[in-house]
């Protein structure tokens, strides 16, 4: 093979080898996880066991031979070390020579060099030896062989390991026109890249020292015309390069795509043949469905871009044939855990329609004319943020949970009995009165505990619940159960460190009380019928009587008259309360109602000295007109209202401005009211005023500045005037 024309090594760049290893992976083996089945038989093959270690000590580093490491393994006989230090001075023609001579290429490589010269482009301005360097990368890859991977198309940089070494910033150029540049490469000095910004423009540190050597030679000679035809050609020459750049890439895109949909039919064509041979041997499609632990074994396996051979097929048959193995034993696990669940479902709905069907509430919401619960829809969105239902906040079911009722004996066997869903029905309805039965015994165990809870510090006299003023509505009840349908009956929940001595119970808190059934209707049941139920009997013991509460509601129910009432009939009743001792009337709920008079009594605890925020020269009387035992105050603790009484009261005038009691505010309690009669009721239960004065008892508005600097003014003043006049 005839020599190449040389050219001069000054006009030639410094040549960059590549010294690392190349990537032997083709682009389909780097989509895939690495395992078995994606080398040849040695790799299949299970690793031999080695023996365990007992030293600590770390091994040595293995033997760098000479010649057989980096880019160029298996391309050359030359040691590397020697062609590095000679290939600076070897011109194309020369480098050309020794491979034809087979002193450079080894033997297996002397034809794709040859190829590769022959497949050169047209004859550009570039160094050939770039070219022989890109032609041959893009030839190994076309011939499906990892080839040496072109770091950038514009320097002709091969090496990553001498970049540090060849390249130099952009900044440093005088005339940045000169010398080709590029941002593919990032100096590992320069840092790291900002976020969203771009890398700075590197270019070689050869090109940017020959650059500013022709320019000090031109300024020696003071030749300024020769240098500016020299930057104009050597301009001409970088556009130029920049263009033959972009057709490089061009080229070699063209050439991965499609040698890209060769590999994809490769791993096509394995696929199907995979699948077709599995099929034969009795597999099925479902058996060959992975989970995200299994995918990766299957795609190392099946999709490879290497063509299925009989001896490839022989050894990963195995291995196919174990995973299909797993594949269907999780299938079929899987198909009878969904089967048990289905089962419980309808184990669920069947109690759901006896919790809608069967409730122990229904006399009293007969004779009370309200409407028990109705089963919702299974169908309807749920909405977590949507009100619950008012009937069945009253009147709810006390019911055990599903999970809790599978471990019952007339239906534990059920769930795990592999039966069709109409069996299973059949045998629900044929079971219904055990399991009646079995809910009415957890039912009154329930009741029971908590009967017990209830009386074992305290004495209670038991008095049947009433509705409608007769006690006949709910005597077909137990006696457990009346107790507790009573409004005075009202648990707290307890600390578990206070269990023993519930001192808590006395204190006033409305927010942590419970009432029944509701006490036992916030039970939620728990889906995951795979999980084992943590505790399956229903731990009453931290609740105990709310005494503070109690004493509260027996009051009011005292003073409505109706000690013994059902707390049921007084939520069917709605906002009709009113409270007796406030000069302001709003219709209120029962619960309401109770909450109010929780709120009075610890604001009146808060501050029982009746201390202003700001000092005053005369005190501010304030009387506590919602105590309980108040023996002075004829009015009573609360009343009923009739339904449009209620609906005055809930809709005041909107157009009246609020008056707001300054003495109220200056003791930290509020009170205001749109009704002009209500200030003046006020004045005269509250703080003893027959006569209040605007400014000095009540105001349209006040502020902090007023209640502090111009009232206390105000206030000693008219005090002052009426001292003075006695």
């Amino acid at each position: 093979m005839p020599d190449l024309p040389s050219s001069s090594p000054v006009d030639l760049p410094p040549i960059a080898v590549k010294l690392e290893e190349p990537d032997t992976r083709d682009e389909d083996d780097l989509g895939s996880a690495a395992g078995p089945g994606t080398s040849d038989q040695d790799e299949l093959k299970p690793p031999a066991p080695k023996r365990i270690r007992n030293d600590k000590t770390s091994p040595k580093l293995s033997k760098r031979v000479r010649g057989k490491q980096g880019g160029l393994k298996g391309l050359m006989n030359m040691p590397i070390d020697i062609f590095t230090q000679i290939v600076h001075w070897l011109n194309p023609g020369d480098l050309i020579a020794l491979i034809g001579r087979s002193d450079l290429a080894s033997g297996g490589e002397q034809p794709r060099w040859t190829a590769t010269l022959s497949t050169r482009p047209e004859r550009t301005t570039i160094c050939r030896f770039a070219i022989l360097k890109i032609l041959h990368f893009v030839w190994c890859k076309f011939d499906g062989q990892a080839g040496h991977k072109l770091t950038n198309k514009i320097l002709h940089v091969l090496s990553r390991q001498l970049v540090e070494v060849k390249m130099a910033g952009f900044d440093d150029l005088q005339d940045s026109a000169l010398v080709p540049c590029s941002t593919n490469i990032k100096l590992g000095s320069s840092g790291s890249r900002p976020r969203g910004g771009l890398d700075s423009p590197v270019c070689l540190k050869s090109e940017v020292k020959q650059v500013n050597k022709i320019r000090q030679r031109f300024r020696a000679a003071k030749d300024n015309d020769g240098w500016i035809a020299w930057k104009t050609a050597r301009h001409k020459t970088v556009l130029e390069r920049y263009k033959y750049a972009v057709r490089i890439c061009t080229y070699i895109h063209s050439i991965e795509k499609s040698r890209g949909k060769e590999l994809i039919g490769v791993r096509r064509n394995r696929r199907e043949t995979i699948i077709r041979r599995l099929i034969d041997l009795g597999w099925t499609n479902h058996d060959m469905i992975c989970d995200r632990e299994h995918v990766k074994v299957w795609r190392a396996l099946v999709e490879v871009s290497k063509p299925l051979t009989e001896r490839i097929w022989t050894n990963i048959l195995p291995k196919l044939i174990l995973l299909l193995e797993e594949n269907r034993a999780r299938h079929l696990e899987a198909d009878r855990l969904a089967r048990y669940i289905q089962r419980c479902d309808h184990i669920d709905e069947f109690l759901i329609g006896m919790k809608f069907s069967e409730n122990p509430l229904e006399p009293i919401a007969k004779a009370l004319g309200a409407q028990l619960p109705v089963r919702p829809d299974p169908n309807a969105p749920h909405d977590l943020l949507a009100p619950e239902d008012p009937a069945e906040l009253m009147f709810g079911n006390p019911f055990p949970n599903t999970q809790l009722a599978l471990t019952w004996d007339c239906l534990a066997d059920l769930s795990e009995r592999e039966i069709s869903i109409g069996e299973l029905e059949k045998e629900l309805d044929a079971r219904k009165d055990r399991i009646r039965l079995k809910i009415l015994e957890w039912r009154a165990g329930i009741e029971r505990q908590l009967v017990e809870q209830y009386r074992s510090e305290f004495d209670h006299r038991d008095k049947d619940p009433i509705v409608q003023g007769s006690p006949h509505v709910t005597s077909n009840l137990s006696p457990e159960l009346r107790l507790l349908l009573r409004a005075d009956t009202v648990f707290m929940n307890c600390e578990a460190n206070a269990q023993g001595n519930c001192k808590g119970s006395r204190l006033l808190d409305y927010r942590g009380s419970y009432f029944y059934p509701r006490l036992v209707c916030d039970l939620r049941d728990i889906f995951d019928y795979n999980q084992p139920l943590e505790n399956p009997v229903f731990d009453l013991y931290c609740y105990r009587k709310h005494v503070g509460l109690g004493s509260i509601i027996e009051s009011l129910l005292q003073s409505l008259g109706m000690p013994d009432v059902a707390r049921l009939e007084l939520l069917a009743m709605g906002a009709r309360f009113v409270c007796g001792r406030c000069a302001d009337e709003k219709s209120m709920t029962w619960d309401e109602t109770v909450e109010h008079y929780v709120r009075e009594l610890r604001k009146w605890d808060k501050n029982k000295d009746n201390e202003p925020v700001t000092s005053v020269r005369y005190p501010i009387t304030y009387r506590n007109v919602h105590h309980l035992d108040a023996q002075d105050n004829p009015k009573p603790l609360v009343r009923v209202v009739t339904v449009q009484e209620a609906h005055r009261l809930l809709n005041p005038p909107p157009d009246v401005p609020k008056r707001l009691c300054i003495m109220c505010d200056a003791t930290e309690r509020n009170f205001d009211s749109r009704h002009p009669d209500a200030m003046v009721v006020h004045m005269q239960d509250v703080h003893g005023i027959t006569t209040p004065v605007e400014g000095v008892h009540w105001a349209m508005r006040i502020s902090m500045d007023t209640l502090f600097d111009e009232w206390p003014k105000k206030w000693n003043a008219f005090y002052d005037g009426r001292a003075s006049g006695l």
